[in-house]
């Protein structure tokens, strides 16, 4: 995954999928099987390997993104689910520090969010995250990456979120390795994490992880149209 931040192009180091995956991939190809059933239970392998209440295997992690967002607007509400991307009566505000807009920001307002920024493109204060709190928010969404500033941090960002009764959501697409990683998000209180499949993980690139709390992960499931 490239971010590219005050003029300087990243990319994370691309890894070759392992033997033992594509031997997985070509063994799956044989045989026909109920999707549903095969992502709830690809799902449950996600979520402990995450330490989360449960897990989803998205196409990249900008899906897993707008799968975020999305679940944080429209809970398990059905109709909303069908809504979208009409927001209309839901919370439809992602907050974002303004120093990690990225180029994949765009997935969180896929879903019809609007972005909300705060701070300025090298530093934040709890003050500024606390001012752009509202009752049309409906997360809070923190992207850690490569070269990124971190705000306020992670950790007193949930921190406040909390206070709010806000989610928090995590893009942490090239975070792994370390493989603690996987866990460390949700350890530190973050509702829904997401993660590449490919890079370091070793999967295929178009393969994404997404792991989080019980109630918006089942949200998140129900907006992946698996149901």
């Amino acid at each position: 995954r490239d971010y590219k931040v005050t003029g300087v192009q990243t990319c994370a180091l691309p890894i070759l999928m392992r033997p033992e995956v594509l031997q997985a991939m070509d063994d799956a190809a044989q045989v026909f099987v109920n999707m549903t059933d095969l992502n709830r239970a690809a799902g449950e392998v996600v979520a402990r390997a995450c330490g989360a209440d449960k897990g989803l295997v998205t196409s990249g992690c900008a899906a897993a993104q707008v799968l975020m967002v999305a679940a944080c607007m429209t809970g398990q509400n059905e109709d909303n689910v069908e809504q979208l991307p009409d927001t209309t009566g839901m919370k439809n505000e992602v907050i974002l520090f303004k120093g990690q807009r990225n180029r994949y920001d765009k997935s969180f307002v896929t879903p019809g969010a609007t972005l909300v920024e705060f701070g300025s493109e090298t530093d934040a204060t709890v003050e500024e995250l606390e001012a752009a709190i509202n009752e049309n928010t409906a997360c809070i969404a923190f992207v850690v990456a490569p070269f990124l500033p971190t705000g306020i941090g992670l950790e007193e960002t949930i921190r406040l979120a909390r206070e709010h009764d806000v989610p928090v959501i995590v893009d942490a697409a090239a975070e792994v390795p370390p493989r603690a990683n996987l866990s460390k998000f949700i350890k530190m209180g973050a509702d829904m994490v997401g993660f590449s499949g490919g890079k370091g993980i070793g999967g295929p690139q178009a393969t994404g992880l997404l792991a989080g709390s019980s109630d918006l992960m089942e949200a998140a499931f129900m907006n992946s149209l698996n149901l």
